[in-house]
């Protein structure tokens, strides 16, 4: 009878499935490895977009809506992450038609030859750049006089720089560092006599500066 009851209660207990891989899973638990996802990792990533490449394009203004009158065109680097730099040629035109300015670029840097004129077709301006060369920089008035010339590197005027007046006697001359007026400077009038000197530092005047109330004559420049 023992046995009988024993019986009728294993047929009406709740049975629990076990699926094959159950014993697999508790052994791999039991010895404290984690499961391999990179097969997943790997399919799901080949779903993605591909990385963006570097586009190169040609942008234009106008000085009309119609888009008649070209008053730039500019070449533009697109870079993958959606930011731009400039690169390649740089010209712009002013409203008679006249080439206002001409630069180069690489990749956001200045390159080459730069100039731009006046509407007049007279030169303005003038430079070479070139990376880590000290190359020479010029201005020019509209009468075609030349207002100052000097050294820079890539656009920030480096070493000593003279300036006239429009005479073309010598106005001043100084030193530059990195972009910014550092050292001794003097400055003259329209007889090339000396009105004052002294020494800027970081952009600043710094320490005394001699003043001249009688301008000094100077006879070698």
């Amino acid at each position: 009878m023992a046995d009988a009851a024993r019986a009728a209660e294993r047929a009406h207990a709740p049975r629990v499935l076990r699926a094959p891989w159950c014993a697999a899973s508790v052994a791999v638990l039991a010895l404290g490895c984690a499961p391999d996802f990179r097969a997943a990792s790997r399919l799901l990533a080949s779903d993605l977009p591909p990385p963006r490449e570097e586009l190169f394009e040609r942008r234009r203004t106008y000085f009309d809506t119609r888009a008649t009158q070209l008053s730039r065109e500019r070449g533009v680097l697109i870079l993958a992450d959606g930011s731009t730099l400039a690169h390649g040629l740089d010209r712009a035109w002013w409203p008679s038609g006249a080439l206002h300015f001409e630069r180069q670029f690489e990749r956001g840097e200045p390159r080459g030859r730069w100039r731009s004129w006046y509407e007049s077709g007279a030169l303005e301006f003038e430079a070479e750049h070139a990376p880590e060369r000290i190359t020479t920089m010029s201005w020019w008035r509209a009468d075609g006089a030349l207002s100052s010339t000097g050294p820079h590197v890539l656009g920030l005027r480096e070493g000593e720089w003279s300036y006239f007046h429009p005479s073309g006697v010598l106005a001043a001359r100084g030193a530059w560092r990195a972009g910014e007026r550092s050292g001794a400077w003097s400055f003259f009038d329209e007889l090339g006599r000396v009105l004052e000197c002294g020494e800027y530092l970081a952009g600043e005047r710094s320490g005394a500066w001699e003043v001249y109330e009688q301008p000094v004559e100077v006879l070698e420049q």
